[in-house]
């Protein structure tokens, strides 16, 4: 069992806002434990963050997770 902290920036340099969908592939048994913005469990092996990201700004996703192999 391994524990994994991550943070993703995404930055909008449009004039309009956009939504951005971060896949992220975990491998093994997994389990989010801790997120700044809510995800969707694609499949077994898969995270997706839809995150919304306003005209000129940035945005940091962090999670962490805990995995099983």
């Amino acid at each position: 069992m391994a524990e994994a902290a991550y943070e993703i920036s995404l930055r909008n340099h449009k004039k309009e806002g956009i939504t951005v969908r971060v896949v992220e592939p975990i491998p093994g048994d997994w389990k989010i434990l801790e997120t700044t913005h809510p995800y969707e469990k694609e499949d077994s092996r898969t995270a997706v963050f839809p995150v919304k990201v306003d005209p000129d700004r940035e945005v940091k996703i962090r999670y962490r997770v805990r995995i099983r192999f």
